[in-house]
């Protein structure tokens, strides 16, 4: 978990390693004071052997408090990391990503704590969400599982796409003939459409472009970011 942990510290700007509680995911004990029931959500049990959460938020000193949870299913526990981060010691991309909404969060999930390190990193350094002249939110993200965006992966492109009110949509990087939009002289599929994403016959190694509009486009498109960057959970 070392490793992990000098991420982090590497990544926020940590002096210290994080206050570390363990907590029994089955929930057979009430939760200590302070920790959100959310943490627990985020990383009920799936196939992979450690699921993990984390936030960075603005708090009332005008510093930032880092949370998160790492779920090792193995053993049936839950860490809960926690620390105060002063200002001073954050940089600007991060701050950048906090933006408007003073807080940002992701997901990571992974056969190890090296896996949770590496895709956290890449996540957190990753390129910001930006934000067009038409108002919509925008990033790209690149397809490296095996098969690309085929009908099991588009469904679950879907799956995460229909939780946001935002309207999203997609591009491979060029035209589709049965395109739904046309934003800034480019055409897009809609991307709550399974049916949409396999038109654009996005294989491994191509990146999609992702538009999100709406009162949660900026967790939009970073919750959409995150499934490609993890492979669709697949490989």
């Amino acid at each position: 978990m070392d490793n992990l942990l000098n991420t982090l510290a590497e990544l926020f700007g940590m002096k210290n390693s994080p206050e570390i509680t363990e907590i029994d995911i089955d929930g057979a004990q009430p939760l200590p004071k302070g920790i959100k029931q959310d943490f627990l959500k985020h990383c009920s049990k799936g196939k992979h052997a450690l699921d993990s959460y984390f936030n960075i938020a603005k708090n009332a000193n005008g510093d930032y408090t880092f949370e998160g949870a790492i779920a090792y299913h193995e053993q049936n526990k839950l860490l809960y990391l926690k620390q105060d981060i002063p200002a001073s010691h954050i940089h600007g991309g991060i701050v950048s990503k906090i933006g408007s909404e003073e807080s940002f969060s992701w997901e990571a999930h992974g056969e190890s704590y090296s896996d949770l390190a590496s895709k956290t990193e890449k996540y957190v350094l990753s390129e910001n969400p930006e934000k067009n002249e038409n108002g919509y939110e925008s990033v790209t993200a690149k397809i490296t599982n095996k098969l690309g965006l085929h009908a099991r992966a588009a469904g679950t492109f879907v799956k995460e796409a229909v939780k946001y009110k935002a309207d999203i949509y997609v591009r491979n990087g060029k035209d589709v003939p049965l395109a739904d939009v046309e934003i800034h002289g480019k055409k897009y599929i809609d991307g709550k459409s399974i049916m949409g994403l396999l038109t654009l016959a996005a294989g491994n190694g191509s990146n999609l472009e992702i538009l999100a509009k709406g009162e949660d486009s900026k967790k939009a498109i970073s919750g959409l970011a995150e499934i490609i960057t993890n492979k669709f959970y697949e490989d």
